[in-house]
């Protein structure tokens, strides 16, 4: 996502905000995006702030029941004897777009265990300090890589903080208080650890997380010589093979004949949290087909039908697959086959793109021109459909638009073939 420069600290309550929803990690309760989403966490300058909480696919809740938030503090549940990395966002509540501060604070509360040794831990490598009591009940763990602190003593729900106004020694002292600065992203990684040899027990525990500096004026520790490493993003992830064809009708061309226009391929990647969509539509012009039927789907590859001697302005984005919300990924690759002619040197297929980072041609027949910031991609020889032939790399994309030219052919049209994948 586009990112919005934030100078101040981050000040946020999560007493005064709401869930909007919870499928962390894909694991419910809600259908669609695999987040957890908190709106209203920060109220600042006329100014709303949601966090959106992300887990890699490792993640397992006991009881997503429990994620969300419960009185003063936001909750996430993890499954015994499984640890997930998790991400924490914090975005503008109209737009989506990141606020990034000098200055993040993330308390994490209520570590103990079970009596059946049953532990919790945090791992952390992109904060810049920490701080405990100096009664703590933490265990510290430094390295070259990250820090690591878990529990050392058995404890229960009925001992867990519920008002940060009236927090007991005890509950201070199973506190960890962590600072992030100039980002608006942060990771964490969760475990409910089992000791070796020990059964694993079929319950979960839960972590009880806000943005408050709790333990700040206590002792901050800066580990000499820990290198702190920027929150890593969850990335994009394409599968457009195992995508849906949910819509078929470019410029309303058909075949699918609902009215919507555009070809949608549903699910057909992972990003930030979100199952992501790819459309394809017609950005200006007109669009005419070769077979209709040919467009969507070809072996795994999205398929455009043109006729000879047309024209296409097509415009692909990355949408929400649950409320259809633009999405920005960092990088994706997007491979096209189907550049070249008929075998009788007709209908000759190109594709023409820009704002990109850079490109790979793996087709030693094709040919690539410039004009401005525009680079083609042609051939003047047979066309082929078993491999790719170019693969464009695109950086902090929401967007692109390709420019497809047919000439003019005797064998009616051809398809132009292409895929996102990971960079």
């Amino acid at each position: 996502m586009k990112q919005v420069p934030r100078a101040t600290q981050f000040i946020g309550d999560i007493s005064k905000s709401y869930l909007t929803h919870s499928n962390l990690g894909g694991e419910g309760p809600d259908a669609g995006s695999e987040v957890m989403h908190i709106s209203g966490i920060s109220f600042f300058n006329n100014e709303s702030t949601d966090l959106i909480v992300t887990a890699d696919k490792s993640y397992k809740a006991n009881d997503a029941l429990e994620n969300g938030v419960s009185h003063d503090f936001g909750l996430i549940n993890v499954l015994s004897n499984s640890t997930s990395k998790f991400w924490f966002e914090f975005v503008d509540a109209d737009t989506r777009e990141r606020r990034n501060y000098s200055k993040i604070y993330l308390t994490v509360y209520d570590f103990d265990q079970s009596y059946d040794g049953t532990f919790e831990e945090a791992v952390a490598s992109s904060a810049t300090a920490y701080w405990l009591t100096n009664k703590t009940e933490l265990l510290t763990n430094v390295s070259s890589e990250n820090i690591s602190w878990r529990s050392s003593e058995h404890g229960t729900s009925d001992d867990n903080p519920k008002d940060k106004q009236n927090m007991t020694p005890q509950q201070l002292n199973r506190s960890l208080t962590l600072l992030f600065e100039n980002t608006g992203k942060l990771d964490i990684t969760l475990g409910v650890r089992v000791s070796e040899g020990d059964k694993v027990p079929a319950y979960g525990r839960t972590f009880l997380f806000d943005f408050r500096p709790l333990l700040e004026n206590g002792t901050e520790v800066r580990p000499s010589g820990w290198p702190v490493q920027a929150p890593g993003e969850s990335g994009a992830l394409f599968h457009m093979e195992r995508a849906e064809l949910s819509r078929n009708n470019l410029g309303g061309s058909g075949p699918d004949t609902d009215g919507l226009r555009g070809i949608v391929f549903r699910k057909a990647g992972f990003f930030s949290g979100y199952n992501l969509n790819i459309m394809a539509s017609v950005a200006t012009g007109t669009y005419e087909p070769y077979k209709v039927e040919n467009n969507g789907w070809w072996n795994g590859w999205g398929a455009i039908s043109g006729r000879c001697g047309s024209e296409l302005d097509l415009r692909l984005s990355f949408v929400d697959s649950y409320d259809g919300f633009p999405l920005t990924v960092p990088d994706a690759l997007l491979s096209l086959m189907g550049i070249g002619m008929d075998d009788d040197g007709g209908c000759a297929a190109s594709v023409s793109l820009s704002d990109f980072e850079n490109y790979s041609v793996v087709d030693t027949g094709l040919t690539v021109s410039q004009t401005k910031a525009t680079k083609t991609f042609s051939k003047t020889s047979a066309r082929t459909k078993d491999s790719s032939q170019v693969d464009v790399l695109f950086k902090s994309v929401k967007e692109t638009r390709a420019t497809i030219k047919w000439s003019a052919g005797n064998s009616g049209g051809s398809e132009i073939l292409f895929k996102f994948g990971n960079a």
